[in-house]
């Protein structure tokens, strides 16, 4: 199994994270990704660091090529792209990458 992470990171508590919410997105990652047979994702969890600073999301795939598909999917990319100007404006640092 391969794990893809996103994290945020915000300057301090004051500073709000993203609005993650985005139905077409999350529509397409059901019907791409769950519902598909075999299952490519296994299991999505969110977590926030002790200090509140860092926001983390985790997904959990099936295979290191599902994981590597997830991180280059069209899709999820341009979503992720589209919100860089506001992350910056506020502070926020978005790191994400590939881990067992």
């Amino acid at each position: 199994m391969k794990i893809y992470k996103i994290a945020f990171t915000r300057p301090n508590q004051t500073v709000a994270f993203l609005s993650l919410i985005n139905n077409a997105l999350a529509a397409h990652v059901v019907e791409t990704y769950m519902q598909c047979e075999p299952i490519k994702l296994v299991a999505m969890s969110t977590d926030i660091s002790d200090d509140l600073l860092t926001l983390t999301l985790s997904r959990t795939f099936a295979t290191d090529a599902n994981a590597l598909e997830f991180s280059t999917d069209a899709q999820i990319v341009a979503w992720l792209d589209a919100h860089e100007s506001e992350l910056a404006a506020s502070g926020i640092t978005r790191t994400a990458g590939l881990s067992e």
